[in-house]
């Protein structure tokens, strides 16, 4: 049968789908996994219920002894791959629904990382804001986040954006302001952080004014960071939840130093390989115990 070439359209590979469906022999498709490039095509390819394989290019181009990317031409590197697929023919890894699930999390694990550096940058921002409005705030509490995102001395700096908010009261009036907030907020109440605070703040120096524009200045820039702490938060028990459906995660999870943030993103990056590799070193305990 005579070749043809299709395009990286849909139209175009329902076409190429139909011309394998036709052919009378055994057929089998061999993909080079290069970034997100092969995605659709093994999975439109796989979901008609043709057999898929996705190699690493490595594999293919020291296969031979020669190399995919010497004379680099479409048609070389398809004859490449067709030597490839017909050598390995018994033995190609067939793409499957489970890759699918792990690309999915090596994407979302990806946007992860995004947020989280967006998260960092945004919270030295607001450091920074805060140096001209209430200097060393951030530094008034020490507790971690609640559920991944709001911190204490944010939840303070929203109400109390200004140092001059402070100093305007008596020690007798933030201590019952102090209070009402912390009940509000789900907040243990002590006098003696309430009287800290207060004698800390008259010493302060700010450098904005105690006005409408400031406090909009500083509360946008909270609720903007706590949004993305929202997201980075939904992205790690989504990556989890994911992770959890696949075959390796009891195996990388039960892995010493893993916990259930850490995990879904070695699966993300390493799949499957962390399930072999481990189940390497503990037969090797088995033996020498």
């Amino acid at each position: 049968m005579a070749p043809r070439n299709f395009k990286h359209t849909q139209s175009e590979v329902n076409a190429l789908i139909a011309y394998i469906l036709k052919l009378d022999d055994e057929a089998k498709v061999c993909l080079e996994c290069t970034g997100r490039y092969y995605e659709p095509r093994a999975s439109w390819l796989h979901d008609a219920g043709i057999f898929v394989s996705a190699v690493n290019p490595l594999l293919i181009k020291n296969f031979g002894g020669d190399s995919i990317r010497e004379a680099k031409t479409d048609k070389k590197d398809a004859i490449k791959i067709a030597r490839y697929t017909l050598g390995k023919w018994n033995n190609l890894k067939e793409y499957t629904n489970t890759d699918e699930v792990r690309n999915q999390l090596k994407t979302m694990k990806h946007q992860f990382e995004f947020y989280i550096e967006q998260r960092t940058a945004m919270k030295n921002n607001l450091i920074a804001i805060l140096d001209k409005t209430y200097p060393g705030v951030n530094n008034f509490f020490d507790s971690l986040a609640r559920k991944g995102v709001s911190q204490k001395w944010m939840d303070f700096a929203y109400i109390f954006w200004h140092v001059d908010i402070v100093r305007s009261m008596s020690l007798e009036e933030f201590s019952s302001s102090y209070k009402g907030w912390c009940k509000a907020n789900g907040y243990n109440f002590s006098q003696t952080k309430a009287k800290e605070v207060y004698d800390a703040s008259l010493d302060l120096i700010a450098v904005l004014p105690m006005n409408e524009i400031t406090q909009i200045l500083v509360q946008r820039v909270i609720d903007t960071l706590n949004a993305t702490s929202q997201t980075v938060e939904a992205f790690r028990l989504k990556m989890d939840e994911i992770a959890s459906t696949l075959p390796e995660y009891p195996v990388v999870i039960d892995m010493y130093g893993v916990c259930r943030t850490l995990g879904p993103q070695l699966i993300a990056e390493i799949g499957a390989t962390m399930t072999a590799i481990n189940s390497v070193f503990y037969v090797r305990e088995k033996v020498r115990c």
